[in-house]
This record gives C-alpha cells, sequence and structure tokens, in this order.
C-alpha cells in the first residue's frame, strides 16, 4: 500500500512541478535549440530530468520514513 502512495504522490508532485521547472527554464534561457540536425523548430526547455529525480528523491524519502519509523 505504501508504494502505490508514494507512485500516486510523485505522480502529483511532478505534475506540478514540471510547469513551474519549464517558467524557470524559459526565464533563464536553459533550453535546446534547434539546428541543422534537429527535427524541432521551437526552443524546448532540456532539463526534465531535474523535475523527475527531485518527485521520486521526495516519495522515496517519505516511504523510508514510513517503513523504519521508529518511537
Amino acid at each position: 500500500m505504501s508504494f502505490v502512495l508514494a507512485f500516486l504522490s510523485s505522480l502529483v508532485i511532478g505534475i506540478l512541478l514540471f510547469p513551474v521547472l519549464i517558467k524557470v527554464f524559459e526565464k533563464y534561457q536553459i533550453s535546446d535549440t534547434s539546428g541543422r540536425r534537429k527535427i524541432r523548430g521551437a526552443k524546448i526547455p532540456s532539463m526534465g530530468g531535474i523535475g523527475f529525480f527531485i518527485a521520486v528523491t521526495i516519495c522515496i524519502n517519505w516511504v523510508l520514513q514510513i517503513l523504519f519509523y521508529v518511537v
């Protein structure tokens, strides 16, 4: 049951975190520019793994605290 809660909470954190990260990356111009060898024509923020890492780290920490909670 705790793993289902971890999955759902990481999903919610990711959904809430990615739009914020996209705006930050656009503000500081951290994006992948299109070039001669790229198919797309627009700039795309290229740090999506950071949001995934933050969401998973928060949820793993939360699950470990629940599983190994010692009074």
